[in-house]
């Protein structure tokens, strides 16, 4: 639909495409635990917006919420936190909340990397790199 109303005279159509962008941004940076203030100073907006954006993020994903705060608890209460390929951070009363929170994310991504990495050297990627760089 927002590729058919930029082919549209429509007044409207460049604050839909700031505003769409503001949220993008907005919403990953909710996903990793950014607090309204600084959400705020990174989007140019006052925080009684940012704080409505997160509170409509939380109504909106309720279920993500839910299980996102359900992995940090279990995590302070079992003593670790692990990815599905068996990852493990250790976590104590000591360890941040947001460190918890961003585990997962950052794990799973980490992992997927080093998946990739494992399957493109098996497809003999390295073979194929060395010889265009001449080694």
């Amino acid at each position: 639909m927002v590729e058919r109303c930029r082919t549209v005279a429509d007044p409207y159509v460049e604050e839909v495409e700031r505003i769409r962008g503001l949220y993008k941004v907005a919403d990953l940076a909710i996903k990793y635990g950014i607090g309204a203030a600084t959400l705020a100073t990174n989007l140019g907006l006052p925080q009684w917006q940012t704080d409505r954006m997160i509170a409509s993020h939380r109504r909106t994903y309720a279920t993500y919420w839910a299980w996102a705060e359900s992995q940090v608890e279990r995590a302070y209460q079992e003593g670790y936190i692990s990815t599905a390929f068996g990852w493990k951070m250790a976590v104590d009363r000591n360890t941040r909340r947001n460190t918890v929170w961003n585990f997962p994310q950052q794990a799973a991504c980490a992992e997927i990397l080093r998946l990739t990495v494992i399957l493109a050297v098996e497809c003999g990627l390295r073979h194929r790199l060395r010889s265009r760089v001449g080694r």
